[in-house]
């Protein structure tokens, strides 16, 4: 196989039976990143007509929650960096992820509805945000709120497969102390 001089992201839908497992062995390969996740186009039928339709939907806010989940969960597990996509609006939605340990985030939806100076008001709310908190660079805070850096996983509950999945093996762990 011919390698790449530049570096390459895998843009990965959320619709695989084991993502967690399937990023895990394409980690492996040494991809440059992994994009989560791409929303794939769906065409829709129009019955009036009897034809196919094909409209154009861009994401809303609160579409990253999913993204944001698999981030929090993949963060310190993969070697390849994350980018989280999706449903992200605001300087808060990419702080929401950066927590969750992405190393990149796109905001494609909010320019259009926004348009392209959209990015100034992302930035000087995310720049207030850490001045707030006492942050001087993303990597103060990058990754705090992943399953990796949680004593009690609350957030990820329902994820306890994680270990099995990632590692081949159940681990029980006691989150009570």
């Amino acid at each position: 196989m011919k390698k790449l001089s530049i570096p390459a992201a895998v843009k990965l839908s959320s619709f695989y039976s084991n993502p967690l497992n399937f990023i895990k062995k394409m980690d492996q390969l040494g991809p440059g990143g992994f994009v989560l996740f791409n929303r794939l186009f769906q065409p829709d039928i129009n019955t009036c007509k009897q034809e196919q339709s094909f409209p154009f939907r861009l994401s809303s806010p609160g579409y990253h929650r999913l993204p944001l989940r698999f981030t929090g969960l993949l963060y310190g597990n993969i070697e390849t960096d994350i980018c989280s996509s999706s449903g992200v609006f605001e300087g808060e939605g990419i702080i929401k992820l950066l927590l969750a340990g992405a190393n990149c985030v796109q905001c494609v939806s909010t320019l259009y509805k926004n348009g392209i100076g959209h990015i100034a008001t992302i930035l000087d709310d995310i720049k207030k945000w850490m001045k707030d908190k006492g942050h001087k660079r993303i990597d103060d805070f990058r990754g705090r709120l992943s399953l990796k850096n949680q004593k009690n996983p609350f957030a990820y509950q329902g994820a306890q497969y994680v270990d099995l999945l990632m590692k081949g093996k159940p681990v029980l762990k006691d989150y009570n102390r």
